[in-house]
């Protein structure tokens, strides 16, 4: 995991999914974590922004959507979907 994580500045005050929030505890310990605003998804559904605010990290994409594969590292366990359209 630590391979795919961005510099810990980048997470400033976002909304993770919990496997990401783990693997940057991990990295970067609890401090600079809590230090950024860095929060854990409270739930697995919960969808939060990727691909500089042009996507979505779901559990799964909707029809609509498809898969960011450059992104996904972000989402932790999700997939960054993104509009068919953009």
């Amino acid at each position: 995991w630590a391979q795919a994580l961005l510099p810990i500045w980048t997470y400033t005050q976002l909304t993770v999914s919990a496997p990401l929030f783990a693997a940057l505890v991990a990295a970067y310990g609890i401090y600079a974590v809590t230090r950024y605003g860095i929060k854990k998804a409270r739930t697995r559904n919960d969808s939060h922004q990727c691909a500089n605010n042009r996507g979505w990290c779901r559990k799964s994409c909707f029809g609509h959507e498809y898969i960011d594969w450059y992104y996904t590292d972000v989402c932790g366990s999700f997939y960054c979907c993104r509009p068919r359209n953009l």
